[in-house]
């Protein structure tokens, strides 16, 4: 005949007949019957346990194969992973065995089957199976199917079914180039392994395939998909409880591998923040009196933590440090360094004081380190210009000459014996006053009139003067209006007003060259820290960026006695080696990639800041260009503000 028995037309008659015999006095709630004593060469040499023994004669033992199709959803914030895939299962049960020829020759039958859970529904008995962290049972994330069976009563039950299991994911701490590993134990819940064995099944024996390997169908290929499974683990392993010493509990330990298509995180999010890092660095090369320097390393700033938030939803809020977050770590301190030096040099170039100190410390701290380093330095009293000239007896006779002689250019016609206390004079003691308090908070600091006084009361010495700020002073060694022209009253009443005038003038424009030298010396010392942040931070950079993507961290959840990690806590760290030509070339590609964009960033800051340059010399020059106004006093004496207050800057730098 051109068919078989199990083809022939009258195979539905058979099957029906074959099927109210078998199941006429079968009892689908008992354990089968099977010979056993060829349980340990069901195992394939790699899976078989040492020292395996047969330790029940009851029941049956059950082959299992995971058929694993696509990945359907891995949920690492939640631990969960949902695969699409079929449930293979074979067991002898020789109540179901018949003679083919009794018959009519045919040799297979089907039954139908739902779930070890509910018999009522099922013909015959079914194993007692079930991952022991699934978020749902199988019975009903896998479909309901038939059994096939075989005249030798072995059989064979397929379903199709979505495995959804709680995993602790390990490896994730290398995310986003980790491998993650999540494990699920598959065993007996009600039954153990003295009437239901467990064997490793499939074709090559390790209990699992890839579909996408094994089968020729369109619909099990993968595409487009964040993760793959790279490999299945399985290991058997008998368990025993104090409820059963005697009895063991048979389990198979599932560890499915997934590896992660990193080139997207890499394209869209490591790089991205490295080359907005490298462009941080821009702010070394700005100088200081471009005012957006401090917005732009802002920006830079929240450009990094934004790219950082992309990631926080892909990753779990968890207590273990992840390698991503070191990465950010590195990124966020680069952009914050360029802000914060920044702020440094943008503070120091447009600092006025003197010190500084004076510009970190309490104003207190400040002026005991300032009389502490003037007595260490020995610089005492500021000198005036009577103490400068008196400092040996051969130059008397030099001073009292100078000074008559400047009494007689200044004053003129007025002689050198003074001008009386007029309202005028009183008028200028005020003027003093405000322009000596520019805050204006009312008083002026002794040593704020001490400077003044050296260029006005050129005939007191420093003791002298001493004496005379205390006997104005109420005891706060600060003067008020009141007190300041009770003290000029008293050193400058006999001084004349163009010789105050005089004083007074030369004491402004050595506070402007003062000013403009400390001006000079700060602006100085900023542009020295940006050129030195300007190699120095970057090579920092590269080197830090070197050390982290050379990390391999290990978190160790793959071992079942590893407890859980709290940041830093035995992690272990090791270094990464390129597999592989492939790697190498990867790798170094990568690392010349960040060179080559931080060269060109490097370049075009260099064109702009000489463009920058090429332009203010231009304006620069066309200022000088200008006239410059000039005003003649007192007969051959030619004064000019602009010239004075220019060649005061230069002397000063």
């Amino acid at each position: 005949e051109a068919f078989g028995p199990n083809y022939r037309q009258h195979y539905s008659a058979d099957t029906s007949a074959l099927r109210a015999h078998l199941l006429a006095s079968y009892d689908s709630a008992a354990m089968p019957t099977s010979d056993r004593t060829a349980a340990c060469s069901l195992f394939s040499e790699a899976m078989r346990p040492p020292n395996c023994s047969i330790y029940s004669a009851a029941g049956t033992d059950v082959s299992i194969e995971l058929v694993f199709f696509k990945l359907d959803n891995v949920d690492v914030p939640h631990g969960h992973l949902q695969v699409k895939c079929w449930l293979r299962m074979s067991w002898s049960d020789t109540r179901l065995a018949w003679q083919p020829e009794r018959w009519g020759n045919i040799t297979q039958v089907h039954f139908r089957a739902h779930s070890f859970n509910d018999p009522g529904t099922s013909e015959i008995w079914l194993p007692d199976l079930t991952p022991y962290n699934a978020v749902e049972g199988l019975m009903n994330s896998f479909e309901p199917a038939l059994a096939l069976v075989d005249a030798t009563g072995q059989v064979q039950w397929s379903r199709p079914g979505f495995l959804d299991v709680m995993c602790r994911y390990s490896g994730l701490i290398n995310f986003p180039s980790d491998v993650l590993r999540c494990t699920f134990d598959v065993g007996g819940w009600y039954i153990s392994g003295a009437y239901q064995g467990l064997i490793p099944g499939g074709a090559n024996g390790e209990g699992w395939s890839l579909a996408e390997k094994t089968m020729s169908l369109l619909a099990v290929k993968t595409s487009y998909q964040e993760q793959k499974i790279q490999t299945v683990e399985v290991l058997y392993s008998p368990q025993f409880y104090p409820c059963c010493p005697n009895e063991p509990w048979p389990t198979l330990t599932y560890t499915i591998v997934l590896e992660r298509n990193s080139f997207f995180y890499l394209n869209f999010t490591l790089l991205p923040s490295v080359i907005f890092s490298l462009i941080s660095f821009a702010v070394f090369y700005m100088t200081f009196e471009v005012g957006e320097r401090l917005g732009f390393g802002i920006t830079m700033v929240l450009v990094v933590e934004v790219s950082k938030q992309t990631i926080q939803a892909l990753v779990p809020i968890c207590g273990e440090l992840l390698w991503m977050e070191l990465f950010f770590w590195v990124n966020f301190v680069a952009t914050a360094f360029s802000l914060c030096e920044s702020c440094l040099v943008l503070g120091i170039a447009y600092n006025r004081e003197e010190y500084f100190a004076t510009l970190v410390l309490p104003p207190a701290l400040a002026q005991k380190w300032i009389q502490y380093r003037d007595r260490a330095n020995d610089v005492g009293e500021f000198k005036t210009a009577a103490q400068i000239v008196r400092q040996s007896s051969a130059q008397v006779q030099i001073h009292e000459s100078s000074l008559a002689t400047l009494d007689g250019v200044v004053d003129g016609d007025e002689g050198s014996k003074g001008d009386a206390l007029s309202d005028e004079k009183l008028f200028l003691f005020s003027k003093f006053f405000y322009k000596l308090d520019p805050d204006g908070n009312g008083t002026i600091t002794f040593e704020e009139i001490k400077p003044f006084l050296a260029f006005t009361a050129v005939g007191y010495t420093p003791a002298q003067i001493h004496d005379l700020l205390h006997k104005v002073d109420d005891g706060n060694e600060k003067l008020n209006r009141t007190e300041f022209i009770d003290l000029c009253i008293r050193a400058l009443g006999d001084v004349t007003i163009k010789r105050l005038e005089m004083g007074a003038e030369n004491y402004y424009d050595f506070i402007n060259a003062k000013e403009a030298r400390i001006i000079a010396k700060w602006r100085r010392v900023a542009n020295d820290i940006d050129r030195w942040c300007r190699w120095w931070v970057p090579l920092a950079y590269f080197i830090a960026l070197a050390i982290v993507y050379s990390l391999d961290l290990n978190d160790g959840y793959s071992e079942l006695e590893t407890p859980l990690r709290e940041k830093l806590d035995g992690m272990s760290v090791g270094v990464k080696t390129p597999k592989g030509f492939a790697d190498l070339i990867v790798y170094f590609l990568t690392i010349a990639g960040f060179g080559l964009t931080y060269f060109i960033i490097v370049v075009l800051l260099l064109a702009t800041c000489a463009t920058f340059r090429r332009v203010r010399a231009a304006r620069q020059a066309e200022q000088d260009k200008r006239p410059v106004r000039c005003s003649r006093q007192h007969g051959d004496n030619v004064r000019c503000s602009r010239q004075l207050n220019d060649d005061l800057v230069s002397l000063s730098t």
